[in-house]
């Protein structure tokens, strides 16, 4: 499945800023994450949050001939599931390095977010975050509920 996430960037009005990213969720994805959530509990109780350098997520910028319409989130909390992949044009990407996927531990629902920085400006960009529960639905080939997340 298509997951769309919004996104948040250090300097909303640069042009190297995006407000969206895009990942291909895996049932294989979300059992890797899943079991990255254990890790995360069981590496040390005052561990919140671990790094991962093997992500393949997409930062971009919408456009108005994106094709997208409303088909995507608007508020930079909110993610949207699709069955059907979703394509995004090479004009629309945010050039990007050091992409990571962080793993977190907030509590009793664990989460994962992706973050970022341009490669033509010092913007950091930070998507929102999916929570557990969404995974484990992910896990089985569900595509969850669409929902908000706190950035």
């Amino acid at each position: 499945m298509t997951i769309i996430l919004g996104a948040e960037a250090s300097d909303p009005n640069s042009a190297h800023a995006c407000d969206h990213a895009v990942i291909e969720l895996t049932p294989e994805l979300a059992a890797k994450i899943l079991a990255r959530f254990a890790a995360v509990q069981r590496a040390d109780s005052s561990a919140h949050e671990l790094h991962f350098w093997d992500c393949e997520v997409s930062f971009f910028q919408r456009t108005e001939d994106d094709g997208l319409g409303n088909r995507v989130p608007i508020d930079s909390s909110e993610y949207m599931a699709f069955d059907d992949a979703v394509v995004i044009g090479d004009d629309a990407l945010i050039w990007t390095e050091c992409e990571h996927m962080v793993v977190a531990s907030n509590g009793d629902e664990p989460e994962v977010y992706w973050r970022a920085n341009s490669k033509r400006s010092p913007v950091r960009m930070r998507t929102c975050a999916l929570p557990r529960s969404f995974l484990i639905d992910a896990t089985r080939g569900g595509a969850g509920t669409p929902a908000t997340s706190t950035p």
